[in-house]
C-alpha cells in the first residue's frame, strides 16, 4: 500500500516558526528611504503539503501605495519582505496609522 499526501493544507503565514493569528504591529520611522526593508517584518509563507504547491500573495489597505511586498507569488514556502515604495508617503502626520492586510491564496492546478 502507498499513502499519498493530498492537498489538505493551505498556505499559512509564519513568524518565528509560529503561525500568525494576530495582527503584526510595526513601529517605523518617517523618512525611510525608497527600497528600505521595514525593520521587524520577519514573515514567511509555508504550505505543509508534501507536494510543492504554488500560491499568490496580495496586499490591500491604507499604505498599499507606500509599501511593496515581495515576492508576490511562491511555491512551497517563501520569505516575505516589505519595502518602502514611496518615501514621501511616510509622513507622521498624514496618516499616522496605516493598516494593511496580506492575503495568501493557493493556486489550484
Amino acid at each position: 500500500m502507498y499513502l499519498v499526501d493530498i492537498n489538505d493544507n493551505g498556505p499559512v503565514f509564519r513568524q518565528n516558526n509560529v503561525n500568525v493569528t494576530e495582527p503584526i504591529i510595526l513601529s517605523i520611522d518617517e523618512g525611510l528611504g525608497v527600497n528600505t526593508p521595514l525593520p521587524g517584518f520577519l514573515v514567511s509563507v509555508v504550505d505543509n503539503d508534501t507536494a510543492v504547491n504554488r500560491f499568490d500573495l496580495r496586499m490591500e489597505g491604507v499604505g498599499n501605495d507606500t509599501f511593496q511586498l515581495t515576492p508576490t507569488f511562491g511555491a512551497g514556502s517563501a520569505v516575505l519582505s516589505l519595502y518602502v515604495r514611496k518615501e514621501a508617503n511616510l509622513d507622521y502626520e498624514q496618516p499616522e496609522f496605516r493598516s494593511m492586510e496580506l492575503t495568501v491564496s493557493e493556486i489550484v492546478m
